[in-house]
């Protein structure tokens, strides 16, 4: 266990302590080697992985231009796109990804700015009273 400022983090008994946003989050903590994953849920995390790096990668390289790419929203948002989409690019058959020109256009409809009402107005269907 590690004191950070007024919070706890580590592993203590069952429970695992840690700091996100500046508040104390406690979950339930695994035991090493208790976890049993099928093969398809190791697939599934090791896409999952390259997801979320692929998703880093493009935010770092994004950082100059969108400053507020780092918070845990975007962070969501943009891993959660970005995995069906190379879920979808893989070879089932040989685990290789085969991207087309328009594999990526799911990246278009992504709204970054968590506060903006325009992704909630535009998903809205328009209603006509008679």
């Amino acid at each position: 266990m590690k004191k950070k400022g007024n919070f706890l983090s580590g592993v203590l008994g069952p429970l695992k302590f840690s700091v996100r946003n500046n508040q104390q989050i406690v979950s339930g903590a695994v035991a090493p080697g208790t976890m049993k994953q099928s093969k398809a849920t190791k697939k599934a995390s090791t896409v999952f992985g390259k997801a979320a790096a692929l998703s880093k990668e493009l935010r770092l390289s994004l950082a100059a231009l969108y400053p507020d790419l780092f918070g845990n929203s975007a962070i969501n948002d943009l891993t959660g796109q970005m995995y069906p989409i190379l879920k979808d690019c893989k070879d089932p058959n040989t685990d290789q990804y085969f991207f087309a020109r328009q594999s990526f256009a799911r990246l278009e409809q992504l709204e970054f700015n968590v506060k903006s009402k325009v992704s909630t107005l535009m998903s809205q269907k328009p209603v006509v009273n008679l």
